[in-house]
């Protein structure tokens, strides 16, 4: 079967993954919150987190480690290893406990590196004495005070250390990066597939922005805002990015400020500070804490009693309002608990405020930390909702039953995944003649999530619909895909019936391809043979047959609007088939008899071509050939099937050839001539003519000596009986005579000088008499020349003597003579 992808692709860089590498919070003393199955979960871990932390998880929301900002522990609570520069020592309000003393409020945050989906940057923000005892207020740093303001570090985790477990990187734990900072520090995504690390300076009014790429930590952005007199009063409280990445809070703990500043995710700049909230609030709270709501159109600012005041109190201002004065106006007190406790001293604990994956906010502030414990957190079940339709719930999450559970401030900072750019594609697939077929997204991507939650690469699918996956492509986190899969089904196929045989070459084969019961897609059926010939083409719902087909297998190609392509095949068997068969000679004479013998089985029918025109029929045949040639000689028979099968024999009637030469035909009279036979075939020489002139009859070459123009013949005999004669002509020169003397007496006899000829036509061109001083007495050419030199010169009778000619004569083949001599004339 086939399936079809047409694939188009759409781009948005804006696009965010979404994923689960925050949905395990590991905080506080030994305590955590899985919230992977969809809803908060309380774990126990092995934090010794007093203040902030950090923890990240995988993709599928399994821990991989978390951090109080000094140590670090893997996905089974064993410790990974340390992040402090410094000794831990005793801590007095953990008893049993050993821990360095991290007591800043946002002290660790973790940022996945864009380049390798195996490593991690982990950030520490680490205030402590020079003796490792705790600080209360460590942004006091002056001279001669023990204590210092907090440094910022990071290390390097990779995960595919320690068996998959994770470990600090060689030569990449606790490298320094800043100083002289505050307790504030949070990470937001940039746009380019990178994340910001904001920090507050100490001593000036600055934020700094450290940018995280594929290629390092880059120098940081500096951003001159604050509002507030005094750089002390940033030292303490949280500080929160909003979810949409355009806005950044900060609580300034001793003033009761909240600060709202525009953040620009392309250049990591802060801008546009706005107060809105001061102490001319003074609702006797402490505030420590803030968040946004998960559209970033609210923001909820958390305090802890203080001045003895029994309560603790949450309050929403509405972001979407315009301008300064209406969102300060905005502010409204979605809830409150009342303490059991009464002391008047300025005794407060810390609150701290966290989005979860769920769009919930979960909440901590209950009592000073050295009288109850913490063993539940408060819930903002809808906190993107105005005023107390927020519904805050009260104790609405259960914590780990540990003992120490209650000693912490603070829940895990935020971690920063990079936002990669986005592809979209959708493909629309067609699955055809299936009632089920797996659809793939890209094998080489990893982090597979289709909309069902499955994590393969590839999906099962029964029905038609769209299904989406989302996975990263590459090594980076950089490029992320979601393709959508538009899928239709066409589940019937037609059927194919044929009644399945033929005898070879008859076409009587039929086959017919029909549509199952109710369907009524259109379908265009191409038939074709073995060798991919189209024989018929058909579109449409009803039956198509196809006629006249012999033996073999033939392909139906089934296609539909849809896009459905398939082949399906057929075969018409063969009906048994005589085996035509005979023998026979199949070299012949002209006229002889070639007998054919039937070696076929008993079938009914038997016919015989000889190739010649004449037929026969009958069991066995004879048949005479009179001219040379080659014949194919064919017996077809016939079963009670129909089914015919012919037998060819080539019959070859072929004469003997012989031929006689000489070496010369035309010679002088008495020269020995060589006569040879040839008959480009094998023979035998029978006789020679006549046989007076050859003494071997048999010789296949003979001499003669020629006397005479004669002609001879050899009779030959091939080897397969035929009987041939040749024959061969010996043309001898006729010779020219003349006499030696002649008597012109008039008496009859001898009375001309002229040339006698003896065999064959000879032609006297000239012929010239000489005196015996060479002088010319008589000339004459042609007939004249034949008639002769009658003894005269100059008509008188020329003396008695010796005379001497020259002949000039030519012979009936062309050959010319010159002939000389001498002849007395005699008187």
């Amino acid at each position: 079967m086939l399936i079809m992808l047409l694939a188009s692709f759409f781009y948005d860089a804006g696009a965010q993954y979404t994923a689960k590498e925050g949905s395990v919070w590991a905080f506080g003393f030994h305590v955590g919150i899985d919230f992977s199955s969809g809803r908060p979960e309380a774990i126990y871990t092995a934090s010794h987190a007093r203040e902030g932390g950090a923890s990240v998880a995988d993709w599928q929301g399994n821990l991989l480690f978390y951090t109080d900002g000094a140590r670090l522990w893997d996905s089974t609570h064993n410790l990974m290893g340390n992040l402090s520069l410094y000794i831990p020592g005793p801590a007095p309000y953990v008893t049993g406990l050993s821990m360095t003393t991290i007591t800043t409020f946002q002290a660790a945050t973790i940022v996945p590196d864009p380049a390798d989906f195996n490593k991690y940057y982990v950030f520490s923000l680490e205030a402590t004495s020079r003796d490792g005892t705790m600080l209360e207020a460590p942004w006091l740093f002056g001279v001669g005070n023990p204590q210092r303001p907090p440094y910022l570090y990071y290390s390097v985790v990779d995960m595919r250390l320690n068996g998959g477990l994770g470990g600090i990187v060689p030569g990449y734990n606790s490298i320094p990066l800043d100083s002289f900072l505050t307790e504030k520090m949070t990470v937001v995504p940039g746009d380019d597939c990178n994340a910001w690390l904001l920090v507050r300076g100490q001593n000036t009014n600055e934020y700094r922005a450290y940018e995280i790429t594929g290629g390092g930590i880059r120098p940081p952005v500096i951003s001159a805002v604050g509002l507030f007199a005094g750089q002390s009063v940033y030292g303490k409280g949280a500080l929160k990015t909003s979810p949409d990445r355009r806005r950044v809070a900060a609580v300034c703990t001793y003033v009761d400020g909240l600060e709202l500043y525009d953040f620009d995710p392309a250049t990591g700049i802060l801008s546009n500070p706005v107060i809105i909230n001061d102490t001319n609030n003074n609702e006797g709270l402490d505030y420590r804490s803030v968040s946004f709501s998960p559209n970033s159109s609210k923001i909820y600012l958390a305090g802890t009693s203080k001045f003895g005041k029994p309560e603790d109190g949450l309050y929403q201002f509405d972001l979407s309002l315009s301008g300064a004065s209406a969102i300060r106006a905005s502010k409204t007190r979605v809830w409150k608990t009342t303490h059991n406790w009464t002391s008047t001293s300025n005794t407060h604990s810390d609150t701290d405020l966290k989005i979860g994956p769920d769009g919930k906010i979960y909440y901590v502030g209950e009592g000073p930390y050295h009288i109850s414990f913490r063993l539940f957190m408060h819930v903002i079940n809808q906190p993107d909702q105005p005023g107390t339709a927020c519904d805050v719930i009260n104790n609405g999450v259960a914590l780990y039953p540990y003992p120490e559970s209650g000693k912490w401030k603070g829940l895990p900072n935020e971690i920063a995944m990079p936002v990669p750019d986005t592809f979209y594609a959708r493909r629309d697939v067609v699955i055809c003649f299936r009632d089920s077929a797996y659809i793939e997204a890209d094998t080489g991507g990893r982090q597979f999530i289709w909309d069902d939650g499955s994590m393969q690469a590839n999906r099962m699918v029964h029905e038609d619909g769209r299904y989406t996956v989302g996975y990263f492509h590459g090594i980076t986190r950089c490029v992320y895909h979601v393709d959508t899969f538009v899928v239709s089904f066409s589940k019937r196929i037609p059927q194919v019936l044929t009644n399945g045989y033929s005898c070879p070459g008859a076409g009587q084969g039929i086959a017919r391809v029909r549509t199952q019961r109710y369907d009524t897609v259109t379908y265009t059926y191409t038939w074709t043979d073995s060798a991919g010939n189209i024989l018929h083409t058909y579109t449409g719902n009803g039956e198509d047959t196809v006629r006249g087909l012999n033996p073999g297998t033939y392909g139906i190609r089934i296609t539909t609007p849809k896009g459905c392509d398939t082949v399906l095949y057929t075969t018409i068997e063969s009906l048994p088939v005589p085996q035509a068969g005979f023998t026979s000679d199949t070299l012949m004479c002209p006229g002889d008899t070639v007998f054919f013998e039937n070696t076929s089985g008993e079938y009914p029918i038997w016919q015989w071509h000889f190739g010649d025109g004449a037929t026969a029929s009958g069991w066995h045949a004879a048949h005479v050939y009179p001219d040379e040639g080659l014949y194919p000689a064919q017996l077809t028979v016939e079963n009670i099937e129909r089914c015919k099968d012919t037998f060819t024999r080539l019959i070859e009637v072929r004469g003997l050839k012989l031929e006689l030469t000489a070496v010369r035909e035309i010679v002088d009279r008495g020269t020995s001539v060589t006569l040879y036979t040839n008959a480009g075939e094998a023979y035998s020489v029978l006789a020679w003519l006549p046989e007076v002139r050859f003494p071997d009859p048999s010789s296949v070459s003979q001499v003669v000596y020629a006397d005479s123009t004669d002609t001879y013949f050899a009779v030959a005999i091939s080897d397969h009986g035929c009987i041939d004669t040749a024959a061969v002509t010996i043309a001898v020169h006729p010779e020219l005579f003349f006499p030696t003397a002649f008597t012109p007496n008039g008496d009859g006899k001898n009375d001309f000088f002229r040339p006698a000829k003896w065999g064959g036509n000879i032609r006297v061109r000239s012929l010239v008499v000489f005196d015996r001083w060479g002088k010319s007495v008589w000339t004459a050419n042609g007939n004249h020349a034949i008639t002769g030199w009658d003894g005269n010169q100059n008509g008188m009778p020329a003396q008695a003597g010796v005379y001497f000619y020259i002949a000039e004569t030519e012979t009936d083949t062309g050959k010319v003579i010159f002939s000389k001599g001498e002849v007395t004339l005699l008187r």
